[in-house]
């Protein structure tokens, strides 16, 4: 389910003309291609996925979606997310602030790049609006963890609970930070 692990890789090579921008509309069979092909999820319930987190309404509403585009195609995708734990009837144990929130990029495009500009925007999205940025993985995805620690991420604790996310003594979290 990761990426191999390949520290010498990273952002070695670097695509010239990669745009980066918040998502449209336009870009949910794209995303949702993406999502299916990683995940082996039926393409339909990733367009209707994407199609709600893109109306940003509910447990959408601050939800950043952005895509990185070559050629005019989409090649990836990130998402950013305000979480409050104040907002969710279960206690969750991570602090309130922005998360990164998932990336993919097509895999002819990985290790070039991509992925270290869509993370730049995410975080320069929200940089006037807080102090710190927040990024979580299970604790063996080494490739993660190496390519955020990069962009100067710092370990903060495995002990916490976040929505959606579950994870087990074998496979415990990693919780993130960078301050800004």
């Amino acid at each position: 389910m990761y990426e191999k692990f390949q520290p010498i890789n990273f952002g070695k090579k670097e695509i010239v003309e990669v745009d980066i921008v918040k998502a449209s509309d336009e870009d949910i069979f794209s995303i949702a291609n993406l999502v299916s092909k990683r995940h082996k999820w039926p393409i339909q319930e990733c367009i209707e996925s994407v199609k709600k987190q893109l109306a940003q309404k509910g447990k959408y509403q601050n939800l950043k979606i952005f895509v990185a585009k070559s050629n005019n195609h989409v090649i990836g995708f990130s998402k950013i997310n305000y979480f409050n734990p104040n907002d969710h009837e279960q206690k969750y144990l991570a602090p309130e602030g922005w998360y990164l929130a998932g990336i993919i990029i097509n895999q002819k495009y990985r290790r070039l790049g991509v992925g270290t500009k869509l993370t730049k925007v995410r975080i320069e999205e929200v940089k006037k609006n807080t102090k710190k940025v927040y990024y979580f993985a299970d604790s063996k995805n080494k490739t993660s963890i190496v390519f955020h620690e990069k962009l100067g991420f710092e370990f903060l604790t495995n002990q916490f609970s976040y929505p959606g996310c579950s994870f087990t003594e074998d496979n415990p979290p990693a919780l993130f930070y960078v301050s800004l």
